[in-house]
């Protein structure tokens, strides 16, 4: 049986082990007996170590208690409140999902994987993946985000309903998936002149602001399966704020800031659909495709397998 601690009760305990610690201390000053010296001593030395465990590195315990899978070399992990980086509501809200859908979640994820090099995913996600699962209340897909510090982390907020997945198939997962992992990229491969590429491709007089969140993006339906996203693109655009995909942007809410634009470009780059439809692509919005462009050169920076993945310009 594995006894587990409630993160409010480990300072706590921690506290106590610590009081005992000075108290064992105490002793030793108190004791004549130099054999009574040595067992305090020692008393004193395992209580201070025991209280340094508790308090200092939860994630090691958390690491190894809650793995879910092993996809391409990344660890995926359940997330707790505990350890959860995200916002407080979130934290809050957390729930346990059932069997189904956490095998649904992590076959989506696994077949979203295998397009990447081997090995490429450990690299880049070298803490691993954590899954939050949160139940439906105002989102309608998944979120995520990611840390900017190493060993790099990244989070996925799975929004559950009636206890199952709440999207109908693989996209919007994937696509979140490949977009967190674009700010990935981005924090290796993202310095000034990058940055200065990629803003001297955006329309004159341009600023990035937010533009807010569409219920479906230029994005979502290039990743979707043939002849699904080509219909839907004439009447969708006008709906969702102007043509912003002929300005060169993949959704409303790459207009937001340079990291968003880099990420929601890199979800488009990754479609597996991208070879058969770069052609046409390369028509209908030009300026998007040069920044596929520096999207692919920075993967390829990191990877030099990716050469092999992307279509040849």
């Amino acid at each position: 049986m594995k006894i587990r601690i409630h993160f409010l009760g480990r300072p706590l305990l921690a506290l106590c082990l610590l009081l005992a610690s000075i108290t064992a201390i105490d002793r030793v000053e108190a004791a004549s007996d130099w054999r009574n010296k040595i067992s305090n001593y020692c008393a004193a030395a395992l209580i201070c170590v025991a209280s340094g465990c508790v308090n200092s590195n939860r994630s090691s315990d958390f690491h190894s208690s809650q793995v879910l899978s092993n996809v391409q070399g990344m660890t995926v992990l359940r997330s707790e409140p505990e350890n959860h980086s995200g916002m407080q509501e979130w934290r809050n809200s957390m729930i346990e999902p059932s069997p189904e859908t956490r095998t649904k979640v992590l076959g989506a994820l696994s077949i979203n994987a295998e397009k990447y090099p081997t090995g490429f995913l450990k690299n880049v996600v070298s803490e691993g993946v954590f899954l939050s699962f949160l139940p439906a209340k105002n989102s309608r897909a998944p979120n995520g985000f990611t840390s900017k510090k190493e060993p790099a982390r990244l989070d996925l907020v799975i929004i559950v309903r009636d206890n199952s997945q709440s999207i109908e198939d693989r996209i919007p997962l994937a696509e979140t998936f490949d977009h967190e992992l674009g700010h990935l990229i981005l924090n290796r491969v993202g310095d000034a002149e990058f940055r200065s590429a990629w803003l001297a491709l955006n329309p004159k007089d341009f600023k990035y602001k937010n533009q807010g969140e569409e219920f479906t993006s230029f994005t979502t339906m290039f990743r979707a399966p043939q002849p699904h996203w080509r219909n839907w693109y004439p009447w969708f655009a006008p709906l969702a704020g102007g043509d912003y995909v002929s300005k060169g942007f993949a959704s409303l809410y790459a207009q937001s800031s340079f990291e968003e634009d880099f990420a929601e470009t890199v979800a488009v780059a990754m479609s597996p659909f991208l070879r058969e439809r770069w052609d046409e692509l390369k028509v209908m919005t030009p300026i998007l495709c040069e920044k596929i462009k520096l999207v692919m050169e920075a993967f390829i920076k990191v990877d030099p397998r990716f050469m092999d993945y992307f279509p040849k310009s």
